[in-house]
């Protein structure tokens, strides 16, 4: 029997027999757990891409900084000896 076919309130099913009842009550517990693994897959999707997005960002800017410096650095030499 598929339970998932069926969306049965949580306060009727006391009047189902007991194996019936732990039988639903593992589906459900189920269904709710597959609905939080997607919720979790899109949130781990979405952190990843952001990730690689920081990182990128992360190396443009360090590249960027070692440039400027290089370019102070000649910068305050040509003005040191003139």
């Amino acid at each position: 029997m598929d339970f998932f076919k069926f969306k049965i309130p949580c306060m009727f099913i006391f009047v189902l027999d007991k194996k019936t009842n732990i039988h639903l009550n593992i589906f459900i517990r189920l269904d709710q757990l597959d609905k939080t693994s997607e919720k979790l897959d899109g949130i781990n999707k979405l952190s990843a891409k952001r990730y690689l997005d920081a990182t990128r960002d992360f190396a443009n800017h360090t590249q960027m900084l070692t440039t400027m410096k290089t370019d102070l650095d000649l910068i305050f030499k040509r003005i040191k000896y003139n």
